[in-house]
């Protein structure tokens, strides 16, 4: 799979698409879990990782934080993700702003059995 492009096609539908159907992104996550074999999960982990680093627009980080559970619970395994493992602190900073985005996160490390 293409991350990049995937990811930027999402972003840009995510923009433009969001006013006109409120589902959009569910339904997005419910097709690309559906269609990802578990040779492209960790490549998608740590993909989605970055960008949710980069990110700024907190509304569309919820989106793929939700998207990044989902893909750590269909690998289901306590094997770290690198982008996860070499960038704890950063994401545990940028997910102590919101106590969604924190829960959320913990969930994930409790995956990992990150304590």
């Amino acid at each position: 799979m293409k991350y990049e492009n995937m990811l930027q096609n999402l972003k840009n539908q995510y923009d433009n698409n969001l006013n006109l159907d409120e589902w959009f992104f569910s339904n997005f996550r419910d097709t690309f879990l559906r269609e990802i074999n578990q040779n492209e999960l960790f490549p998608a982990i740590n993909y989605i990782t970055k960008n949710i680093i980069s990110e700024n627009d907190d509304t569309y980080v919820i989106e793929l934080l939700n998207l990044l559970l989902d893909l750590v619970r269909k690998a289901n395994t306590t094997e770290i993700p690198e982008e996860i493992k070499n960038n704890l602190l950063s994401l545990d900073m940028k997910f102590s702003k919101s106590q969604y985005q924190n829960n959320m996160w913990n969930e994930i490390k409790h995956f990992y059995l990150i304590y």
